[in-house]
């Protein structure tokens, strides 16, 4: 049995016991604002239960890229300024270290024909530092910690998306140096997704290909062997999903566009490598986030959809069940936030563009009953 089947029945006992259920609807509550508007940012869960968000763009009143930074604190639930970053960021990648620093790649700097480099937050100091620059500056790519402690960041584009890359590399930060990986046989352009398995494998799925076309395309990557294994396609193909490790071990895709949005769900089962058609969200979005709870559901939230807009509307997805079901609705419709699960369980959900106002600065925690239990009962939450 896993740490996440584990700890999902301790909660599902606990909320038992309590006579919770814990698929009632949870709540939404305002998290303050950050102290500046952001969409395309970052937000990382440090060590000590602070988030700290970093760069983005700004909307408000122009577009702006942003070398700033800020953290949450949760226990204050009030935002403040951290360091500076060296360069501004925009459509980036964060990473946290197993050593406590934060890594940042490239994603663009606001300058023309511009792509950022790496550096490294150190939360002890509130500082940044410059890391060393990766082999290919690239946008929109992923940025995934293996098991190893190195760091493989694959895809992504150069200035505008001009080229999309097969391209991978890995950082290692005991020596701050990159090695070349070997390229994936498809070109992963923007909104595709890099996932973690437990075999220590990482799944990559759609996004945008080297013709602009949407991918179905997906593959795995063995760091000890370095070689990329093609599964079979997803179905239909996408780009602006969410990717989820569930508790089975099993990934969740829900939604994303192509070349509207969609409501169907996939699950992708490592062995034996295969796609299976999972039961369709009852909202089409892309853009949105997918949270995995405390339950062993996972959260689903905003997004857009062509239809109606930027959404405020959330659901959640029982694995047990392969159901979903409505959840709470947020305070503010968004798209393109962040959705940062904190050491209680609750989700922090921060910035993004809204309906009609560009980037927002306001922030949102959600809760549901399975973090009711996580707080009375102090269970440790594990992160996928």
């Amino acid at each position: 049995m896993s740490r996440h089947d584990l700890t999902r029945l301790i909660v599902l006992a606990a909320c038992t016991a309590a006579g919770i259920s814990p698929s009632v609807a949870g709540n939404w509550s305002a998290a303050g604002s950050m102290l500046q508007s952001r969409v395309f940012h970052t937000a990382t869960l440090l060590p000590s239960g602070k988030v700290l968000v970093a760069g983005g763009q700004t909307y408000d009143p122009n577009a702006a890229t942003l070398a700033s930074a800020e953290l949450y604190d949760p226990s204050t639930q009030q935002w403040t300024s951290t360091g500076t970053m060296l360069q501004a960021h925009h459509s980036h990648t964060a990473t946290m270290l197993p050593a406590g620093k934060v890594l940042v790649i490239g994603g663009y700097n606001g300058q023309s024909g511009g792509l950022g480099g790496a550096e490294l937050y150190d939360p002890a100091t509130g500082t940044w530092s410059a890391a060393a620059m990766p082999n290919s500056q690239r946008a929109y790519h992923s940025a995934t910690l293996l098991q190893t402690g190195r760091v493989l960041v694959v895809g992504g584009c150069n200035y505008n998306c001009g080229t999309v890359y097969t391209s991978a590399e890995l950082y290692d930060p005991a020596t701050d140096s990159w090695t070349a990986a070997s390229s994936m046989p498809v070109a992963h352009g923007f909104h595709h997704t890099a996932t973690l398995l437990a075999s220590g494998k990482v799944l990559v799925a759609g996004g945008i290909g080297s013709d602009g076309e949407v991918l179905g395309a997906a593959e795995l990557f063995d760091p000890a062997t370095n070689q990329w294994i093609t599964t079979s396609a997803m179905q239909p193909p996408r780009r602006s999903h969410s990717a989820t490790l569930l508790a089975s071990g099993n990934i969740l895709v829900a939604g994303g566009w192509n070349p509207n949005d969609l409501d169907s769900t996939l699950s992708f089962d490592p062995n034996p490598q295969v796609w299976f058609a999972q039961s369709p969200m009852q909202v089409k979005r892309n853009g949105h986030t997918a949270s995995l709870l405390g339950s062993g559901e996972v959260l689903v939230a905003g997004g857009r959809n062509m239809t109606s807009g930027v959404q405020n509307t959330t659901e959640r997805f029982d694995a047990t069940t392969a159901t979903w079901a409505a959840d709470g609705s947020m305070i503010t419709a968004r798209e393109s936030h962040t959705a940062t699960r904190l050491l209680d369980g609750s989700i922090l959900v921060a910035g993004g563009a809204g309906p009609s106002v560009g980037s927002l600065a306001s922030a949102e925690i959600y809760a549901d009953a399975s973090t009711e239990i996580i707080l009375r009962d102090g269970f440790e939450t594990i992160s996928p």
